[in-house]
């Protein structure tokens, strides 16, 4: 986030100190917008920089992605990541993206992937948000893609993958101790759009007062101005 608000600053803290291990890991995810390619050379100076630290591999697979590589090329970075943080939220949301039907996957693909994390994954792993996710997105294309799908999409929060995924997200989040990492704002508000668009309205109220009025400009700007949509499904709890 800091990279994409302040790309000047990354680059100006690399030239400061060229050398240091977050000066270039910013640095590469700062170009990764524009330069890929240099993205990725940043990324290996500072993985050879701090070799315990999972980041800079993120940001190379983030590179990879964005540059429409083969799956072959993700896997080895993917495996670095594992080797260093096996629940890092970045680096599912990567992937995610990455196997989706707009990407270099599919819907198969990704249920596999999903499929996969959700069996081994603990509840209160940092990356527990990939399934609501999917669900969100998947939710999003079947509204944008108009006619007999756009109609049916209100049912789409009732199958049955779907509804599990939501439900154990319910279960979980709200638990204590649950979602220390930095985006658990993030995440229950994702929890908290699934829900009401799901017409959960009472399953949805916990999950309002544990945001607070923090809202997120995805996925509450899918339909208009974050903060009005927010507002509205607030509003008719």
């Amino acid at each position: 986030m800091l990279a994409q608000a302040a790309p000047a600053l990354a680059r100006g803290w690399h030239k400061l100190r060229p050398r240091d291990a977050d000066a270039l890991v910013l640095a590469g995810w700062a170009e990764l917008a524009t330069d890929p390619w240099g993205a990725l050379a940043f990324c290996r100076l500072a993985a050879e920089a701090r070799p315990g630290d999972p980041t800079p591999w993120v940001a190379a697979l983030a590179a990879l992605r964005s540059l429409g590589r083969p799956r072959a090329e993700l896997a080895p970075l993917w495996e670095e990541i594992r080797a260093r943080d096996p629940w890092h939220r970045e680096a599912h949301l990567q992937i995610l993206g990455y196997l989706s039907p707009e990407e270099q996957g599919s819907q198969s693909a990704l249920r596999d992937f999903l499929d996969d994390v959700v069996a081994v994954m603990p509840p209160d792993a940092p990356a527990a948000c990939p399934p609501p996710t999917a669900a969100v997105r998947q939710y999003h294309r079947d509204l944008d893609g108009g006619g007999v799908r756009a109609l049916g999409a209100s049912r789409y929060w009732t199958q049955p993958h779907v509804a599990r995924w939501v439900d154990q997200a319910l279960t979980s989040w709200l638990s204590p101790g649950h979602l220390r990492q930095a985006a658990a704002v993030a995440d229950l508000g994702l929890l908290a759009y699934c829900l009401v668009r799901a017409g959960r309205t009472g399953d949805a109220r916990p999950v309002f007062t544990a945001i607070d009025g923090l809202v997120t400009p995805w996925p509450w700007g899918h339909e208009g101005e974050p903060l009005e949509r927010y507002t509205f499904y607030a509003g008719r709890l």
